[in-house]
């Protein structure tokens, strides 16, 4: 009996220690996504989010962070109150992994279209 007890309690340990990667997990994929975000920004792409593009345009990019910081707390609340799973919280993760794809698809685009476009402008150069 004693030993079922010790093991519910290193589960729930494991548990929780499960939880606080994920969460772990969750911040650093914002983070990444902020910053493929800023830089597809800064090669002319734009924000898909539309409520994140609204706090963009609204305050610029300190917007765009005011927003992942009040999207983090929102999530912990909701994951607290409505009793989610670890499993919830991993496919709220595996949602940023889908952005961040996106981003960086978006950025190489971008910079394809850079790179070809100064390729054109030389190109266009030399016939003249």
């Amino acid at each position: 009996m004693f030993h079922l007890k010790k093991k519910k309690l290193i589960l729930k340990k494991m548990l929780s220690l499960l939880t606080i990667l994920l969460f772990i997990i969750l911040i650093v994929l914002n983070i990444l996504d902020l910053l493929t975000t800023k830089y597809a920004l800064n090669l002319g792409g734009r924000e898909a989010n539309p409520i994140a593009r609204f706090f963009l345009l609204k305050l610029g990019f300190r917007g765009l962070v005011f927003f992942k910081i009040l999207f983090f707390p929102i999530i912990v609340y909701l994951f607290l109150t409505l009793e989610i799973s670890n499993s919830g919280l991993l496919f709220v993760n595996a949602i940023f992994v889908l952005i961040l794809n996106h981003n960086f698809l978006t950025i190489k685009r971008l910079l394809t279209i850079r790179l070809l476009d100064g390729k054109l402008k030389k190109l266009s150069k030399k016939i003249k």
